[in-house]
């Protein structure tokens, strides 16, 4: 006589997906993560001299700016945004593949707005310059 189970035979042994495992270990690593930058940095302030503390607050403190103004977003009043195009027609601007356009708004070579998927403005001091 065979087994006829509602369960299939390979998936017998298999636990059930749960989301609550995931965000429990990715928890767990994320302790151990900073456990480990303390260390680290505690280790660094008991070794360091007074002047290379100072260095590094002054470091930490500028990455810390540029992060701020990064989330602001860009409060420059000269930026003069172009009308909103197809990345076709950004490729053909700049003499490229529309793919190379992509990449390049996403490396940030070229300062863009993505404004959808088929939608884009340029910061006009990226425009290529007519020699």
């Amino acid at each position: 006589m065979s087994d006829f189970s509602s369960t299939p035979k390979h998936e017998k042994n298999v636990a059930p997906y749960n989301p609550k495992h995931l965000r429990d270990a990715q928890e767990i690593l994320d302790k151990q993560r900073q456990r480990a930058f303390d260390d680290r940095e505690r280790e660094f302030y008991e070794t360091a001299t007074a002047e290379q503390r100072k260095e590094r607050d002054e470091y930490e403190a500028a990455i810390q700016k540029k992060k701020d103004t990064l989330e602001i977003g860009e409060k420059d009043a000269d930026v003069k945004w172009t009308d909103p195009d197809t990345p076709k027609r950004w490729a053909k601007v700049f003499g490229v593949v529309p793919a190379t356009f992509k990449r390049w708004v996403k490396s940030e070579k070229i300062r863009a707005k993505k404004l959808s998927d088929r939608r884009y403005q340029v910061d006009i001091r990226d425009l290529p310059k007519d020699d």
